[in-house]
């Protein structure tokens, strides 16, 4: 019922159903055409999410094209963040780091401020910048990226810089049994060393 009165997030549920459903072969032509239906209403989400499906598809070159089309009309139009993260990741896995950031640095999605202190904390690049990449790591772990919480805790250990290294392990030993034990490890090594130095 939803699909018949255009309401966009029933659209792109019916059309990931039958998308998934192989057992007819139609079901993707009926999907494609909902989907361009609601992209040519103005919705921003099912404009990404049809993007996404013809720029990952196993379609012709012009048809993935059009997909990343779909998606920069989205992430510039709508300014949809799905669809900037899209694109940054999209751009970054073809190493075009200046496109990447571009996108990455529009979206209010809170894992892009993870993907940006990856890029600039990548000592191969051209764009290798610390203090810029620890800002965006710290910004990711601070709006609760796990992976930007472990990935700071490490990167203070290499840097011996324990106290901001306990704070973000302790962040993500929430979310992470990885990250539970090395801080386990760390305070039985201060309390054994606090154990020598009192005797």
């Amino acid at each position: 019922e939803g699909v018949l009165q255009n309401d966009s997030l029933s659209q792109m549920n019916f059309a990931s159903i039958l998308l998934n459903d192989k057992s007819h072969e139609n079901n993707k032509t009926i999907a494609f055409r909902i989907l361009e239906k609601g992209s040519k209403r103005g919705s921003c989400k099912i404009t990404s999410f049809l993007g996404l499906q013809y720029l990952y598809s196993d379609a012709s070159l012009e048809l993935q094209l059009y997909g990343k089309q779909l998606l920069e009309k989205s992430a510039n139009e709508y300014n949809c963040s799905m669809a900037q993260n899209i694109l940054g990741i999209w751009y970054n896995l073809r190493k075009d780091l200046n496109q990447s950031i571009f996108y990455f640095k529009r979206c209010s999605i809170r894992d892009a401020a993870y993907q940006l202190g990856l890029i600039y904390l990548d000592s191969d690049s051209k764009l290798y910048d610390v203090k810029k990449g620890t800002y965006y790591m710290r910004t990711a772990a601070e709006n609760g990226v796990n992976k930007a919480q472990w990935f700071l805790s490490l990167f203070y250990i290499s840097q011996k810089l324990t106290v901001q290294a306990l704070r973000y392990l302790t962040l993500a030993s929430k979310e992470s049994s990885d990250a539970s034990f090395l801080l386990f490890c760390l305070y039985q090594k201060r309390s054994l060393k606090k154990r020598i130095f009192i005797r």
